[in-house]
C-alpha cells in the first residue's frame, strides 16, 4: 500500500511524514494553500499569522490506531472593516476550526441537508436535572413541609439508648462529613469575602461545578442515607409486634415468618432487624420512628413531574407554603406534558418560560428550537443508537479477559 492512498486526497494538504511511534502509526500533514478566506468577511488573506499543530484521530489501520498531526495557519484579516482581525484557516475534510462546540453546529456544518431532532429521553432528563438544581436552595422549606405533616413521636428514636459505639462505617461517614463540612466553610468564607467561585475552587481543591451547587444551595448539602426496599418489609406488622412482645430471637423470628410466606434466610431478618431497632437494651421495648418522606431535591422534583398534586398531600403543602415552588413546579409539569403528549402548546410555554424560575432552561432550548419542534412533530428519537451502544458495552463486558477483538468485532457484527 502506498503511502499516497492513506492520506486524505486534497490539493489543501501535502504529506510530510509517515511513520510508527509508540504503537501507533503518525500522519504528519501541512496545509499548503497560499491564502485562505476570512470567515467572517471572506475576503482572502495570505498574510500568516502564526502556525501551530492541530491533532486528530482517524480510524484504525489494520487495527492499528492513527494519529494525524496537521500543521495549520493563523491568518491576519486584510478587511478594515471586517470585525475578525484573526482567523483560522479552514481545511475541508479536517479538523473543525473550533476545538470546543455544540453537537449541533457540528450537525449542521457536516450535514447541512439534515433535519435535526432533539431526543425527547435527553429534554426530559436535562428538565428534571434543572428543576432539582432550582430546587437546591428550598432544602430547609422541603423539610419544615415535612416536618409538619410527619411529626416525630414522642416514643421515637430520641429514647433509645445506644448500647455499643459507633461502628467503623458510621466513624467513617463522620469523618467524610466533618472534612466536606470544613471544606464549605472554607468555600463560603472565601466567596463571602469577593473571591470569585473558580479562584475559591482552586483555593481548596475541589471543583467548580461543586463551588457552583453549594453557593446555589445557600446551606451545607447534607448526604441522605441511601435506604433499599426489602421482601422482608411484607412482614413489618408481624415483627414489630413481636419485638414489642420482647421476642428478641431473630432465628425465632425467621419461622414465625416463613411459615407466613418469606422465603429468605435468617441472617436476613437478624439484619432487618439491626437495621430498623439497632442496638437497644432490652428495657427500652421501643419501636422506631416510622420512615419519612424523604426531600432530597432530586426526590421532590420527581414528585413534581409525575405526581398530581389534588392526590399527594406534600406537594399540597409545599406549593401553599411557597407560590414561587408552585410556579416552578407548574412550569416544569407543562413542559414535561408537552413533550410526553406531543402537545402544540409549545411555542406558548416557551414565551410564557422566559418569566419563570426556568428561564435559564428556556433560553437554552430556544437556542435548539428547530430541533425541539422536529421532535414533537416527527417519530424519530435516538432509541436506537443507545440500544446498539448498551448492546456493545454488554459483550464487551461479557468477554472481558476472555477473548479478543477478532471475536468481539464477530459477536458486534452478526445479526442480532
Amino acid at each position: 500500500m502506498s503511502p499516497g492512498s492513506l492520506i486524505p486526497n486534497s490539493p489543501e494538504v501535502e504529506l510530510i511524514c509517515l511513520r510508527q511511534k509508540a504503537g501507533t502509526i503518525q500522519v504528519e500533514l501541512r496545509a499548503n494553500q497560499p491564502c485562505s478566506p476570512c470567515p467572517s468577511c471572506g475576503r482572502l488573506s495570505s498574510r500568516v499569522h502564526s502556525r501551530y499543530w492541530r491533532t486528530a484521530a482517524d480510524l484504525p489501520w489494520e487495527g492499528i490506531p492513527v494519529q494525524i498531526l496537521l500543521r495549520a495557519r493563523k491568518f491576519f484579516c486584510v478587511n478594515e472593516r471586517c470585525s475578525r482581525r484573526i482567523f483560522t484557516e479552514q481545511l475541508p475534510g479536517t479538523v473543525s476550526r473550533y476545538a470546543r462546540r455544540s453537537f449541533g453546529a457540528a450537525i449542521a456544518e457536516g450535514a447541512p441537508a439534515a433535519t435535526q431532532v432533539a431526543d425527547r429521553w435527553h429534554l426530559l432528563n436535562n428538565l428534571f436535572e434543572t428543576l432539582a438544581r432550582s430546587l437546591e436552595r428550598h432544602r430547609h422549606l422541603m423539610r419544615e413541609v415535612r416536618d409538619l405533616l410527619e411529626p416525630q413521636s414522642e416514643l421515637a428514636v430520641p429514647h433509645l439508648v445506644p448500647e455499643h459505639a459507633l461502628t467503623e462505617a458510621q466513624k467513617r461517614r463522620e469523618q467524610s462529613r466533618a472534612r466536606r463540612l470544613e471544606r464549605y466553610e472554607a468555600m463560603k468564607a472565601l466567596v463571602d469575602g469577593g473571591m470569585n467561585y473558580s479562584e475559591a475552587s482552586r483555593h481548596i481543591g475541589i471543583p467548580l461545578r461543586t463551588v457552583q451547587r453549594w453557593v446555589a444551595c445557600g446551606v451545607f448539602p447534607e448526604r441522605k442515607d441511601r435506604k433499599f426496599p426489602s421482601n422482608i418489609d411484607e412482614f413489618s406488622e408481624h415483627l414489630d409486634r413481636r419485638y414489642r412482645e420482647g421476642c428478641r430471637n431473630a432465628t425465632q423470628l425467621w419461622r414465625e415468618i416463613k411459615q407466613l410466606g418469606f422465603s429468605g434466610k435468617a441472617c436476613s431478618v437478624w439484619y432487618w432487624l439491626r437495621k430498623r431497632f439497632g442496638f437497644v437494651r432490652e428495657l427500652s421495648g421501643l419501636l422506631p420512628a416510622s420512615r419519612v418522606l424523604p426531600v432530597s431535591p432530586q426526590h421532590v422534583a420527581w414528585l413534581m413531574l409525575k405526581a398530581r398534586p389534588s392526590k399527594h398531600k406534600y406537594l399540597q403543602a409545599l406549593y401553599s407554603a411557597s407560590p414561587q415552588m408552585a410556579a416552578l413546579a407548574r412550569t416544569a409539569r407543562q413542559f414535561f406534558e408537552i413533550i410526553r403528549t406531543r402537545d402544540a402548546a409549545w411555542p406558548g410555554w416557551l414565551e410564557e418560560a422566559q418569566n419563570s424560575p426556568l428561564a435559564s432552561f428556556a433560553r437554552r432550548l430556544k437556542r435548539d428550537q428547530a430541533a425541539v419542534e422536529a421532535a414533537l412533530r416527527l417519530p424519530w428519537s435516538n432509541g436506537m443508537v443507545e440500544g446498539h451502544i448498551h448492546r456493545l458495552k454488554l459483550l464487551k463486558r461479557q468477554m472481558y479477559g476472555r477473548a479478543g477483538f477478532d471475536l468481539l468485532k464477530l459477536r458486534v457484527l452478526q445479526p442480532a
